[in-house]
């Protein structure tokens, strides 16, 4: 009974870490939060020696450099776990998009310290909007000072992160 509280415990711990972990280390910093739950509790299994999260096709992807421009939120030691299967985008996603899709080479260069061979970039949406070309998003990297200069239109969007893991 004692294991199950702990395991239980610890579920609910990794499903608020993330929104926790940006209130405690960014106070500093206005982060804008999904309101849109990814993982339902139906989606949740927690046994006596493990927890299972299922919904479609999730994917993990573990950083071992840091990416300065979304730090704290995502450092080299945390585990993404993303979605390619992208229903609903909401502001405060954190979304994983295609750069040469969307931007120039010279917002590429203006954005990026080291612009070369950088496609996939993993950044939070801070507004939404519509243009003659539909739905767009404007992203932000957590640890930036300011909003990414392209427009990033669903159809751009690979994936979005339903967790991070710390």
């Amino acid at each position: 009974m004692k294991r199950r509280i702990i395991v239980i415990f610890m579920a609910l711990f990794i499903l608020v870490s993330f929104v926790a972990f940006i209130v405690l280390v960014s106070a500093d910093k206005e982060i804008i939060v999904s309101e849109c739950n990814k993982v339902k509790n139906g989606n949740i299994r927690v046994y006596d020696d493990k927890v299972i999260i299922t919904k479609d096709l999730y994917k993990v992807h573990t950083f071992f450099k840091r990416m300065e421009s979304m730090y704290p939120t995502i450092t080299e030691s945390s585990i993404v776990l993303y979605s390619t299967n992208i229903s609903e985008i909401c502001v405060g996603d954190i979304v994983i998009y295609n750069i040469t899709e969307t931007c120039t080479e010279e917002e590429i260069k203006k954005t990026f310290k080291s612009p070369e061979g950088v496609e996939l970039v993993l950044h939070r949406i801070v507004e939404e909007g519509i243009d003659e070309n539909g739905v767009y998003y404007i992203t932000k990297g957590d640890g930036n000072k300011i909003n990414d200069p392209c427009k990033v239109h669903a159809d751009n969007i690979n994936a979005i992160v339903v967790g991070v893991f710390y």
